[in-house]
């Protein structure tokens, strides 16, 4: 009987240890796209699965081993194929905005298989009442340019910019009312150039936003034009478009919005191109002078990269790279394995590299932080296991001081492969 108490007494504290998850919000928002499958990079053909559903979810802490169904899920069109900014939540955490890129297979049960390059657009955008995230509402959606692949909140959460294919609407500008319905739109400045915008961000400040036009290879500054009342009344472009080399994504302005960083693919996801390198180079931004901003400086990263996130300091970025990890995995150069890096930001702008991560997980695409930036979440497209395909949320503690910065937590949440972006909700 003694002996039967230790080993109780051992194996409790073994679950009770592996249950505590480390992860200061009170939940996280996640999408799942069930249309994309895993390998459809490397075979550029997208093979219909009939029983999967888009979603949109949550998971709201903390978690326990003993619950189960601890996550609300609607279903909800929502792509891959966007950019890092599918979608974009309220500063209350009340309201969540989903870009539905592509219009969903699954209103097409006939259509067993299809190229990516075919696939249908969407025009719309969903809005989600997610004020709880037990029970998360589908409020209504709105049209918008067909293809949106970016959308961004200004600070206040009264105006939305939304990027997208659509000639002559690849810039939108909506306002909205006090339940963030849009009451006005705003069309794109008549100086901006054609060609698929594939994103855009407000910058800290609120009176500037950023964008990449993909077909150009730019990178713009718009400025906001304002009436007395402070109302907006229009976007001017801000000196001339930037020009960029290999295949500009993604922008993130820097905390303090002296500086833009810009993520170079180089390429998309292919297997002609698995080996390429990404880059993210580092624009001084001088908001005074139109023709005032310049290229600072350009930092190597991993092989595919697809997304990075600023730490809550300030003094770091986060980058994840999918490496080879979409090729289908019928030799070794694909072992499911891709990577965060963390570079450090430096007082002139530029980033410094600082450790690499490996994570064991199929194309990372969302990550964002806890309330206080002492742990990150990362969605992993699916992990390379046998059975059942599965995805998920990875945990990693983040210890600036130590020579690995990012420290992967023994605790994952598994949910059904597709999971591809994330919002962490700090509190309400």
């Amino acid at each position: 009987m003694t002996h039967f108490k230790v080993l109780f007494f051992f194996l409790f504290n073994i679950l009770s240890g592996f249950a505590q998850l480390k992860f200061e919000a009170k939940g996280i928002l996640y999408l799942h796209d069930a249309d994309f499958n895993t390998f459809s990079y490397g075979l550029g053909i997208i093979e219909k699965e009939n029983q999967d559903i888009d979603k949109i979810g949550a998971f709201t802490f903390p978690l326990s081993l003993e619950e189960t169904n601890r996550n609300s899920e609607k279903s909800l069109s929502n792509s891959i194929l966007s950019t890092t900014r599918p979608f974009a939540v309220s500063t209350n955490s009340r309201i969540c905005y989903v870009a539905e890129t592509m219009s969903s297979l699954s209103s097409s049960p006939n259509l067993k298989n299809i190229a990516i390059k075919d696939l249908p657009t969407s025009s719309f955008i969903s809005v989600v009442d997610v004020s709880n995230l037990k029970s998360l509402k589908l409020e209504y959606r709105f049209k918008v340019g067909a293809g949106p692949r970016a959308i961004s909140l200004s600070k206040n959460s009264d105006y939305l910019l939304v990027a997208s294919e659509q000639y002559n609407q690849e810039i939108q500008l909506y306002e909205l009312d006090a339940t963030g319905k849009p009451q006005s739109l705003l069309g794109k400045p008549s100086n901006i150039g054609n060609g698929i915008i594939c994103d855009v961000q407000w910058h800290p400040g609120g009176d500037f936003a950023a964008y990449i036009n993909k077909t150009q290879k730019e990178i713009g500054i718009l400025k906001v034009i304002r009436d007395n009342q402070a109302k907006i009344i229009r976007l001017d472009l801000f000196g001339n478009p930037i020009k960029m080399e290999g295949d500009p994504s993604s922008v993130l302005f820097s905390k303090n919005g002296d500086f833009l960083y810009i993520l170079d693919k180089r390429n998309e996801p292919n297997l002609t191109n698995i080996f390429d390198k990404g880059h993210i180079y580092t624009l001084k931004l001088n908001l005074l002078e139109p023709q005032g901003n310049v290229f600072l400086s350009k930092i190597e990263v991993d092989v595919n990269p697809t997304n990075m996130v600023m730490h809550p300091s300030g003094n770091y970025l986060i980058v994840s790279a999918m490496r080879k990890s979409f090729e289908y995995p019928v030799n070794d150069r694909n072992t499911g394995v891709s990577s965060l890096s963390v570079l450090q930001t430096n007082a002139d702008g530029s980033l410094s590299l600082r450790s690499v991560t490996q994570v064991d997980g199929i194309m990372p695409l969302g990550m964002d932080f806890d309330k206080n930036g002492n742990n990150l979440a990362l969605s992993c497209f699916q992990f390379m296991n046998f059975g059942k395909p599965m995805g998920g949320i990875e945990f990693f503690s983040f210890k600036p001081n130590q020579t690995l910065i990012l420290e992967r937590q023994n605790i994952r949440i598994n949910t059904a492969k597709g999971i591809h972006a994330l919002h962490v909700i700090e509190d309400f």
